[in-house]
């Protein structure tokens, strides 16, 4: 699935808090059926002892308006300016699952706690002013960066059989 084109435009209709947050989740439980919710609020699945955050952005092109005045939705490759955050980061789990979508396909980025604590586009805290709280934010131009972390879907199965 992680090279395959596929027709994501009804994903960019959510709201950004309920794709972040519920969407990611449920869309890692499907895919890996190993994973599920805990029993607390702190992170977003479990795998045995293991805690997990999922964190989801969709890619649209800055350079253009869709017709609800909107940052268009992006395809992969395409050429364009573009920015996602990966908000309201927390340190209780182990190990981050991000999770990029474009309009035509989905990547996945495995990172560990201190991978995550020491990745240079991470900032030093968000909102509430909480030490443990913060964003990472990715653009065209900093991608690269971000690349060494994708994973396949399968690869993240066999991670989570």
């Amino acid at each position: 699935m992680n090279g395959e084109r596929m027709d994501n435009s009804d994903l960019f209709k959510y709201n950004d808090k309920y794709f972040g947050e519920v969407w990611a989740s449920e869309h890692l439980m499907k895919l890996i059926p190993t994973l599920h919710k805990p029993n607390t609020t702190e992170y977003d699945l479990e795998y045995g002892d293991e805690k997990i955050e999922a964190k989801a952005s969709r890619v649209r092109n800055r350079d253009k308006i869709d017709e609800y005045h909107n940052y268009a939705p992006m395809r992969y490759g395409e050429e364009g300016t573009w920015r996602v955050s990966f908000n309201r980061i927390k340190g209780y789990a182990d190990t981050f699952i991000f999770i990029l979508v474009w309009l035509d396909k989905i990547k996945y980025f495995l990172m560990t706690k201190d991978e995550v604590f020491n990745f240079v586009h991470r900032t030093a805290r968000q909102g509430r002013g909480s030490p443990d709280e913060f964003l990472i934010s990715i653009s065209n131009t900093t991608y690269k960066d971000l690349e060494p972390y994708e994973v396949s879907v399968s690869e993240l199965r066999d991670i989570y059989r």
